[in-house]
């Protein structure tokens, strides 16, 4: 009897799209189902290997057995003054397991003195053991550390800064007096780090380039080089210095030089009239001083309140943000004895909602600091001069107002209004991967300050 063939290669295409088998039809070798084997049953092989007495059948099952506990280690063997050799100790050291919990020191076997009612036949090992390390945790050897991600360049290379770390980093910063000290920069980026990346620093903010996927195609060569080199071996790090060298910084002012700052004149109520990522503030928190914040980025007013709320119950000072231009603000109607900030450098950096005062469609940037080839002067005209001038008129007789800012602007205030009464040092920190000293930098800032 002829049977035809009904399973094509074309049949098998279509037969694999079909969910439903068709019922009757003709037969075909691949709807045959293949006979499980039952334990009982033997391949003829097999049955070979049985009658044939010069061949080895191979196992049909295998056999499993529970694990047995383990007995002490050999460490403390030379301690133990029973007159076994060092070549001896090695030998057994080689044939002996590592030490359990159930082991003894001094008689190197079991010890009843843990648990004398373990049953090692009716109980499991590892039921035995978790029994043992409840009832004594220092055999456990401590609890193992959670798992954490690792970076993998995957997204943008935040600090990620938790909550007890910028609890901490803010208990530090209190008690500091270096003024180059790092201390209170994690609180200020545990508040505001996010919004930073949003700045646009020569045309791009950090989170458009990162977007980007060219940039961020060259910029994960670079920080793999980094990585796999003996720059760094943590990625996020590699990850964030690429950024720095490539893309440039958005730095936040020292928050230990605000605090130095505010000791050394004697500050009770500190007005900041660009209040930016919040650095002035975290210091007078940490000094205990009051502190009255304006900045017409109204992003910022999330971040602040998170700092604020985080370091509440360490601090005595009282805060009040106003979230609008400085120069409509009623500075008659404030209480403060010092001014301090550091104001945009023109238009070097673009905040959200940073006004144009220049009358133009778009901000033209400059490439850097020093850059005279912006000359600016809707931004002192109409806000930088009218501000400072209206903020000292009502600054008390004796105190100061202080101005972080680079040379170029001082000289452009200075030509607007009046030269200050002295400068104070402002080192620039060190830039990533720059080997130029502190001291040597182009365009050293300083802060100017002005007494009423």
């Amino acid at each position: 009897m002829k049977f035809k063939k009904s399973c094509t290669k074309k049949n098998k295409r279509t037969r694999k799209k079909k969910t439903r088998k068709k019922k009757g039809g003709m037969w075909c070798r691949c709807r045959e189902k293949k006979k499980k084997k039952t334990k009982d049953e033997f391949t003829e092989k097999e049955i070979e290997g049985f009658l044939n007495p010069n061949k080895i059948p191979k196992p049909i099952s295998e056999l499993y057995f529970q694990p047995i506990p383990r007995t002490t280690s050999t460490s403390n063997l030379k301690d133990i003054n029973i007159g076994i050799s060092d070549d001896e100790i090695k030998k057994i050291k080689q044939r002996v397991p590592s030490r359990s919990a159930f082991d003894d020191g001094e008689t190197l076997g079991h010890s009843p003195i843990i648990n004398p009612n373990i049953n090692f036949f009716t109980l499991g090992f590892e039921e035995a053991l978790e029994d043992a390390i409840k009832k004594n945790p220092g055999l456990s050897g401590g609890r193992r550390k959670k798992k954490t991600r690792k970076y993998k360049g995957n997204k943008y290379p935040y600090k990620n800064i938790t909550k007890k770390e910028a609890i901490a980093d803010f208990i530090k910063l209190k008690t500091t007096t270096n003024p180059r000290s790092l201390n209170g920069l994690e609180i200020v980026n545990y508040g505001t780090e996010k919004l930073r990346v949003r700045t646009k620093y020569r045309g791009k903010s950090l989170i458009q380039r990162w977007k980007d996927k060219k940039a961020r195609k060259t910029l994960k060569k670079f920080a793999n080089r980094l990585y796999k080199g003996s720059y760094t071996d943590n990625l996020l790090h590699a990850y964030r210095s690429a950024i720095a060298l490539s893309w440039g910084t958005l730095s936040s002012m020292r928050t230990s030089a605000a605090l130095q700052m505010y000791k050394k004149y004697n500050a009770k109520k500190v007005l900041d009239f660009t209040a930016g990522w919040g650095s002035r503030m975290t210091a007078a928190l940490a000094a205990d001083i009051d502190y009255i914040g304006i900045d017409s980025n109204k992003s910022l007013k999330k971040g602040y309140n998170k700092i604020i709320k985080t370091v509440k119950k360490h601090t005595k000072s009282k805060v009040k943000l106003f979230f609008q231009p400085a120069e409509t603000v009623n500075y008659s109607k404030l209480d403060y004895d010092f001014v301090f900030t550091s104001p945009p450098y023109e238009y070097l950096e673009l905040y959200e909602h940073m006004k144009n005062y220049e009358g133009t469609k778009k901000i033209k940037q400059a490439h850097s600091a020093t850059d005279k080839r912006r000359k600016n002067d809707g931004f002192y005209d109409t806000f930088l001069i009218p501000t400072i001038k209206e903020i000292y008129k009502h600054l008390p007789k004796g105190k100061w107002m202080c101005l972080n800012v680079p040379d170029l602007m001082y000289d452009k205030i200075k030509k607007k209004w009046k030269a200050c009464n002295k400068k104070e040092d402002y080192m620039i920190s060190k830039r990533v991967g720059s080997n130029m000293k502190s001291d040597d930098r182009r365009g050293q800032e300083f802060v100017y300050c002005w007494k009423k």
